[in-house]
């Protein structure tokens, strides 16, 4: 009996519906159903034109975004999240395959697929692994930083077909320089279309925001399209949809596998560094607990499952999710209901996307990545860290000089460079007796901190280890140097100096000889259970007596 409720539970811990599913709440099906439709209604315009960022036909956008939410329905710990298509994810698959020397479409699209499926290992092998410390690799700067330069990219990317120019490449600057020397391509109903179409979606936006103002949008425009000759004016449409269920398989390429593997493994960190922060937040606002071993298998899975069906890599999107949020969905059913209606659109009603203007598509992409360029949050991190920021806007300028995956492996650089000079150079501060007490505090922050004469009371902020020991034990002799009377006593607080390795333990031992020569015994204070047994086993004891 135990051995079988043992295979229970790690069937249920594996497969999450089983566990929600057995204890579903009649009362939650109507709201699931209806934000169902309405984040379905939500991911169909989206998932089509983020397969346009991305280079690939729009039906491959609808297999990702079926794909992801049908498997993130069985595997997923989060209620509220949707899995699909995202813009950053698009844009940075987009442009990094678009860089690429391929012999053909066919290679293309095969290896934004194999980039699917690369992702998706890479988050199982961090499950298995327990790497999942691995989203920690992006600090909040560079991530903002990243997602405003993505912002800008998709930005100009889009403008072509809002001003009906054809045949823009490359990257943000060249799009740029292609657009102001091509205007005379400047099409005015291809204009007209796209910019009303985003006057439209921001007024849903900001004034009724539980309307499906892109589907309206999409069903108006295809109307207007199908009984004017806007189309013979030079309005683009969308084109033929296959209405056909996507081929399952591993598709076969010539190309070295090895050229995507960087681009899987951006793509990895970043979807789950956004999923993640998007679970957390609706498992705090609803009270549920969301496991974050699972969501690397669902991200996993997910994305396998879509490159096997002729996809790209997907993660959580933060404008879907926040809608199927606001829509009421109690369980991640909403989803998979939202998978049945792109599956129905896909079998029944492609055909009627044919007319879908593209500038309505370019106007529905610059909607979606408004909240891309977080300038509020930017700005906060500008008032708490300057350093932070200046790291960010650096991440920013990368993104839109480089290229997507270099600007954010360049950001990810420049945040351990920045790690590196914190832990090389921690802030070794002075102490001094606080008055009318018996604890000492910095004399820098309180100058009214008196040290004791002949007394030198040092705290290290920060790890004695290799990278800082060396200009740890050189800056204390700076100190003592420099005091302006001469030092007895050496005592080395280490309230802030959790962790001590082989080097700092030598580093300790040879400051401690250095001192010995000018009679300066050391002492140590405030030692944590790991430094004291470390200090103990490599003989340390001898100079600074039994540690306590």
């Amino acid at each position: 009996g135990e051995i079988l409720r043992h295979k229970l539970n790690s069937i249920n811990s594996l497969l999450p519906v089983l566990k929600w599913g057995k204890n579903y709440n009649k009362k939650w099906l109507k709201p699931d159903i209806v934000a169902g439709i309405t984040l379905g209604a939500f991911t169909i315009p989206e998932a089509i034109a983020y397969a346009s960022l991305v280079g690939l036909p729009p039906e491959t956008g609808l297999y990702a975004a079926m794909m992801g939410l049908g498997v993130y329905l069985l595997l997923g710990t989060s209620k509220q999240l949707s899995m699909g298509p995202t813009s950053d994810v698009a844009i940075l698959v987009g442009s990094t395959l678009g860089g690429l020397s391929l012999s053909s479409f066919t290679e293309y699209a095969a290896l934004a697929a194999i980039t699917a499926i690369l992702t998706g290992i890479m988050a199982l092998t961090a499950k298995i692994l327990k790497m999942g410390f691995l989203v920690k690799l992006i600090s909040k700067p560079v991530l903002k930083g990243f997602l405003a330069g993505v912002g800008c990219y998709i930005a100009v990317s889009q403008l072509p077909k809002l001003f009906g120019i054809h045949g823009a490449s490359g990257g943000f600057f060249e799009r740029i320089i292609f657009i102001i020397s091509n205007f005379y391509q400047f099409n005015l109903p291809s204009f007209m279309i796209g910019l009303g179409g985003l006057i439209f979606l921001l007024i849903v936006r900001y004034r009724f925001k539980k309307m499906p103002g892109a589907l309206i949008l999409i069903i108006f425009s295809i109307i207007l399209m199908s009984l004017t000759n806007l189309a013979d004016m030079g309005v683009s449409v969308l084109g033929q949809i296959s209405a056909q269920l996507p081929t399952f398989g591993v598709p076969n390429i010539a190309t070295d596998v090895s050229t995507v593997i960087p681009l899987a493994f951006a793509c990895f960190l970043i979807t789950y560094v956004e999923g993640m922060s998007l679970a957390r937040m609706f498992s705090v606002k609803h009270h549920y607990p969301i496991e974050s071993d699972q969501e690397l298998v669902a991200l996993g899975a997910s994305n396998i499952v879509a490159g096997l069906a002729q996809g790209f890599p997907i993660g959580a999107s933060m404008s879907r999710s926040l809608e199927n949020d606001e829509s009421g969905a109690k369980t991640p059913l909403a989803g998979g209901i939202s998978a049945l209606l792109i599956l129905l659109v896909i079998l029944y009603f492609s055909g009627w996307l044919f007319n879908l203007p593209q500038p309505i598509l370019a106007s529905i992409v610059l909607v979606a990545i408004i909240g891309l360029v977080d300038y509020k949050d930017l700005l906060r991190i500008y008032k708490l860290s300057k350093r932070e920021f200046f790291i960010g806007i650096i991440t920013f300028g990368c993104v839109l000089t480089f290229g997507i995956l270099q600007g954010i492996i360049i950001g990810i650089i420049l945040a351990f460079i920045d790690l590196t000079e914190r832990i090389y150079n921690p802030k070794i501060a002075v102490l001094g007796l606080i008055p009318n007490s018996n604890k000492f505090g910095d004399i820098k922050r309180h100058p009214e901190n008196k040290q004791i004469p002949g007394i030198l009371v040092v705290r290290v902020d920060g790890y004695q280890i290799f990278a800082s020991a060396e200009n740890i034990k050189e800056s204390i002799i700076e100190l003592i140097k420099n005091q302006n009377t001469t030092v007895k006593h050496l005592i080395l607080d280490f309230k802030y100096s959790p962790i001590i390795d082989v080097t700092g333990a030598d580093m300790l031992k040879e400051l401690c000889d250095e001192l010995k020569t000018d009679d300066i015994p050391v002492k140590i204070a405030h030692v944590s259970g790991q430094v004291r047994d470390f200090i103990r086993n490599a003989g340390l004891e001898k100079y600074f007596g039994h540690v306590k």
